[in-house]
């Protein structure tokens, strides 16, 4: 699907049961993922592909606006919220 974010918002805080691909058609977008406990922030901009492993804890905040392309390894997705993360996509609404 494509998907088209304002800058400063923030998508996803959840954990799926499959591979997350994600292409940045344009802008920049800083994704945190939760490793060994800790955080790991990383930013992709236009042209970066991500991947996102099964049963990671992940967090999109756009530092741009932005537009990516984003699918998964299999269908149905099995989704689950995480909370610390969550917290803050559900706050903006």
């Amino acid at each position: 699907k494509v998907i088209f974010s304002k800058k400063g918002s923030f998508r996803s805080g959840d954990i799926h049961d499959t591979i997350q691909y994600d292409v940045v058609l344009s802008g920049r977008v800083n994704v945190t993922i939760k490793t060994d406990l800790r955080d790991c922030i990383m930013q992709f901009s236009a042209n970066a592909f991500i991947l996102i492993p099964e049963n990671i804890p992940h967090l999109f905040e756009f530092a741009t606006d932005c537009v990516m392309l984003e699918w998964w390894g299999k269908q149905p997705v099995g989704i689950k919220y995480y909370p610390p993360y969550r917290d803050r996509v559900d706050k903006q609404q």
